[in-house]
């Protein structure tokens, strides 16, 4: 039997572990920085949010590319929760500090819409 499987005694056949049991067992919420090795490549990235984690064999992150990829649970080797320190977070840093607002020009805004990552 593979890593990540259990026996349904309804029917005695290999089933999946769930993104929610998943999680539980290793620790991880949403929202966690994780490195793990899927299919032999090593994936570093933020834990996304699933609609239905109790149906979900698959974990979707966010890579510092700004990408979003998913992983299959039975394709995962190894998973570890990354310290904030190592972590590359630049929302903290981006709302830490304020913005500079001088009060003799006139605000703006900014709405940006589509693309898979806007720059």
């Amino acid at each position: 039997m593979l890593e990540g499987q259990f026996l349904s005694r309804a029917s005695m056949v290999p089933t999946m572990v769930s993104l929610s049991e998943f999680l539980s067992k290793h620790g991880l919420s949403t929202g966690d920085r994780v490195r793990a090795e899927w299919k032999g490549m090593h994936v570093e990235g933020i834990i996304l949010p699933s609609p239905h984690p109790e149906k979900s064999s698959t974990m979707n992150v966010k890579m510092s590319s700004g990408y979003n990829t998913g992983l299959g649970l039975d394709h995962i080797s190894s998973i570890q929760k990354v310290p904030h320190a190592e972590g590359h977070s630049t929302h903290a840093a981006a709302t830490n500090s304020a913005p500079h607002h001088p009060s003799t020009k006139p605000g703006f805004s900014i709405v940006g819409v589509g693309g898979t990552i806007v720059s």
